[in-house]
């Protein structure tokens, strides 16, 4: 069980709309999961709902976020303030912390901070499912499902970064 699950599932309880069985997830998950995940992409989806309405509650300083000059733990960071807000899951979360890995011959990550363009990786990852989708391998139309969700989050959280937030300090020296 995801561990955000009850975080996921609190925060979209208002959310309600009719299941779009192109959001349903095929990853063998127990069904309550897998209605959950459907309806997290299915909400990411949703543009009646705005970015800053989707972020509520997000509260982390992202001004110096750049998708095109990050890195893993940057995205990390951001994955688990999301996680733990319960406004992605944990399939969504892995598309931003698990970003471009590379692993030494130990199996230790060796570029946590190695600079990431997150939306070339993106850019990658969607050409390569869609050549497998022509060659018929269906399966990775979930991925695909799945990655569509993240780049709409990225989208939401680019456009909270370029958004001027009042400071949160009081100016005692006046």
């Amino acid at each position: 069980m995801w561990e955000n699950f009850d975080a996921v599932r609190e925060r979209l309880s208002n959310y309600s709309s009719y299941p779009d069985a192109k959001y349903k997830t095929v990853r063998g998950l127990p069904p309550q999961e897998q209605n959950l995940e459907q309806k997290v992409r299915q909400y990411w989806a949703d543009k009646s709902i705005s970015n800053a309405e989707k972020l509520k509650g997000f509260d982390l300083d992202l001004s110096n976020f750049d998708p095109r000059n990050t890195n893993n733990m940057e995205l990390r960071k951001i994955s688990n303030a999301l996680d733990d807000l319960g406004i992605i899951d944990r399939s969504t979360g892995g598309w931003f912390g698990g970003s471009d890995l590379e692993f030494n011959s130990l199996g230790n990550e060796i570029n946590k901070y190695k600079k990431v363009d997150l939306i070339d990786y993106f850019d990658g990852c969607l050409e390569y499912y869609k050549l497998k989708l022509s060659s018929g391998y269906s399966i990775v139309k979930d991925s695909q499902t799945g990655l569509y969700t993240a780049l709409s989050v990225l989208q939401a959280l680019t456009e909270y970064a370029q958004t001027s937030r009042a400071n949160s300090l009081i100016n005692t020296s006046a």
